[in-house]
This record gives structure tokens, sequence and C-alpha cells, in this order.
């Protein structure tokens, strides 16, 4: 795990720590397949990866996530929030 980004940098608004879901180890991963699925079924996108890789992130006593974009774009354009 490293420390969690607001876009590139460092920022005060998320102080958890996170790690990218992006080699074998992690995406062949039997646990990580049925999120996949999961994810799959309620979106009805298929689950071949049409996305970035799984975020995992992790938080410690005191530390959180505060409202923020990460980029300079408005939240309703095309390069903002895409899927919750």
């Amino acid at each position: 795990f490293e420390r969690s980004l607001a876009g590139d940098i460092v920022s005060p608004v998320r102080t958890s720590f996170q790690a990218w879901c992006s080699d074998d180890n992690c995406t062949q991963n039997s646990h990580v397949k049925a999120v996949e699925i999961r994810v799959a079924n309620i979106t009805g996108v298929p689950v071949q990866r049409y996305s970035e890789p799984f975020q995992v992130v992790r938080y410690e006593p005191g530390q959180f996530y505060r409202r923020h974009h990460d980029q300079n774009s408005h939240p309703d354009s095309l390069a903002g929030v895409r899927l919750l």
C-alpha cells in the first residue's frame, strides 16, 4: 500500500493508503473474480477489462476521505464521475 492521492498529489482530503489490483496475483484471485462478476451483474457491463484495475483502499484509525475531485473538470462533465 502507498499513500492515497487526490488526482496526482498527496492531499489533505484523502489520508488513506491504496494499492492497485493490477498484477496476476490479484486479478486472478477467486475473491476478485467474484467481485468482478457481481459488478458485471449489477451494471450490465461484461467482466472483460473495460476499466482501470480495482483500487483497494485501507483506512487506519483517524484517516478519512473527504469530498474532492481528482481532476479539474466539473463532476457532471463527460470527464467527471462515470459509475458509482
